[in-house]
């Protein structure tokens, strides 16, 4: 295992399996061969053993734990608890026969970095002078380079020019971040 994690560079490792191997240290009422050599292969291996502790394999005789997890490294402490579905139809035998799912809680959660952005706030904007800056530097612009001369490159960028600098005026910045409520409005505060 710490070869296989070496070689590929993993930090840790999870082998989930059905592995036919019965022993009392993951459960089951019998041992078997494969359990004796499983439960060394953990110990070498300084592996952690998870197990439902109940059967994960049912038959008209009974059944077994043999569907266990095995992990080793830093994933070993995001381990959470482990059960079994035993309402899942099997349809593997007849009339009670086969593996029940075996579910492995792991508790991925990790810190999000808190990201906020600005944004403009169009519901604050102030639109009528945001309009009338706007009217006012087309009417500079338009007198300052006649039609004849016109360029519509220049007048093109002179437009967005003017644009950008009505919103930074007139256009309040909203900070924005995953706690956000984009659908809050100062109405639903007044009702709550």
């Amino acid at each position: 295992v710490k070869d296989y994690k070496n070689k590929y560079h993993f930090s840790s490792i999870m082998i989930y399996g059905d592995y036919n191997a019965r022993n009392h240290d993951w459960g089951d009422h019998a041992v078997n061969e494969r359990g004796k050599l499983l439960a060394k292969f953990i110990e070498e291996e300084e592996m952690t053993l998870c197990s439902p502790f109940d059967l994960t394999f049912v038959c008209d005789s009974g059944g077994s734990v043999i569907d266990i997890v095995l992990a080793e490294g830093p994933i070993v402490s995001k381990l959470g608890t482990q059960w079994i579905d035993k309402e899942t139809e099997l349809f593997t035998g007849a009339p009670v026969r086969g593996h029940l799912p075996v579910i492995q809680a792991i508790d991925m959660i990790t810190p999000i970095n808190q990201v906020t952005t600005k944004s403009f706030n169009w519901a604050a904007a102030n639109w009528e002078d945001w309009s009338k800056h706007i009217e006012t530097a087309l009417t500079n612009c338009v007198s300052k380079s006649p039609l004849p001369n016109y360029d519509g490159e220049k007048t093109w960028v002179e437009l967005l020019d003017i644009i950008q600098e009505a919103n930074r005026k007139y256009i309040p910045l909203k900070t924005i971040s995953i706690h956000s409520k984009p659908f809050w409005t100062p109405n639903l505060t007044l009702l709550a």
